[in-house]
């Protein structure tokens, strides 16, 4: 009878620290390919390490949208950890689109010799 408070009680920490949860954004690769003069492996190379990146800001913001939900169903979500949220997605979103700017361009480089 007595184990039963001690296991609510790591219970509730559990979950507490679950909420709490941080994600973390991918990390933009480099794109030091010049498409002027860059091979087709070192194009293919680069376009697979942006699909990557990209595929791993989409888990990132699956983990923000999950944060959220669970800020709101626990009732402990305010205005400050919203905003935050937002300026956070927002940051990611334009990080993505200079990317993949960057990367068409050079694409564009490449594809027009």
């Amino acid at each position: 009878m007595k184990q039963a408070p001690l296991l609510l009680l790591v219970a509730a920490c559990l979950c507490a620290s679950l909420s709490e949860a941080s994600c973390f954004p991918a990390r933009a690769p480099s794109v030091k390919v010049d498409g002027a003069s860059a091979n087709y492996r070192e194009m293919r190379d680069l376009r697979d390490k942006v699909e990557r990146y990209l595929d791993e800001q989409g888990r990132y913001f699956t983990c923000l949208d999950a944060m959220e939900t669970t800020a709101r169903g626990t009732g402990h979500d305010n205005e400050r950890r919203r905003r935050q949220r937002i300026e956070r997605y927002n940051k990611a979103m334009v990080e993505m689109s200079e990317l993949v700017s960057r990367f068409t361009a050079e694409a564009h480089r490449f594809n027009q010799r």
